[in-house]
C-alpha cells in the first residue's frame, strides 16, 4: 500500500493511506471515511513514507515509526473551540479521532498526547513541553491539559475526560 496525495474542497493538501486498493492500474483510489490521514513524510526517519501493508496500516504502526513528532502538528493539531459544534464533538476528536470530510480519519489526540504530551521529567518532576506541539506559535497552547472549574466552594482541576463529563452534565441540567 502506498500513500496518496489528495486536495480537499478547502484546497488543503492531505497525504492519506487508502484502505481500499486500486481497482485496476491507473484507476483513481476509492476513498473511504476510514482512510488514514498521514503526517508529512518528514515525520518519519527519511523523506519518504515507510512501507505499509494491509496488516500494519494501524495508528500504532504509523506512530511507532515517527521520529520527528513536531511534524505531526500540521496534520493532527486540534481546531479552535469554535470549530466544534458541541462538547460531544470535542470528546470525539480526543477519544476516537477526527474525520475530515472527503479525506479520511486522524488518530485520537489522546493517543498522540500519551506518546508526546506533557511528560514529567524523572529528575526534576517538572513537566516538559509537549514534543509534538510547535514552540514558537502563539496559536498553540503549551499549558497543562487540566482546566480549573469552580465547583461549589472549591476549584477543581479536571482533565479532558472529566471536563467533557462536567460540561455534558451541566449542559443537561
Amino acid at each position: 500500500m502506498s500513500p496518496a496525495t489528495i486536495s480537499a474542497p478547502n484546497q488543503q493538501v492531505y497525504h492519506i493511506l487508502p484502505l481500499l486498493p486500486l481497482a485496476t492500474l491507473g484507476q483513481p483510489y476509492v476513498r473511504t471515511p476510514h482512510d488514514l490521514v498521514l503526517p508529512p513524510a518528514s515525520a518519519f526517519s527519511s523523506l519518504i513514507y515507510p512501507h505499509f501493508t494491509t496488516v500494519d496500516c494501524t495508528w500504532q504502526y504509523i506512530l511507532d515509526r515517527v521520529i520527528n513528532p513536531l511534524d505531526l502538528w500540521p496534520s493532527y493539531a486540534p481546531g479552535s473551540l469554535s470549530d466544534y459544534p458541541n462538547v460531544k464533538s470535542i470528546w470525539q476528536v480526543w477519544d476516537k479521532g477526527a474525520y475530515t470530510r472527503d479525506v479520511g480519519c486522524k488518530p485520537a489526540l489522546c493517543v498522540i498526547d500519551a506518546r508526546w504530551g506533557n511528560l514529567e521529567s524523572q529528575e526534576t518532576h517538572k513537566c516538559k513541553y509537549p514534543s509534538w506541539r510547535p514552540r514558537n506559535d502563539n496559536k498553540v497552547c503549551a499549558g497543562s491539559p487540566f482546566v480549573p472549574i469552580l465547583s461549589g466552594k472549591f476549584i477543581v482541576l479536571v482533565g479532558p475526560q472529566d471536563l467533557v463529563e462536567f460540561l455534558l452534565f451541566h449542559s443537561l441540567h
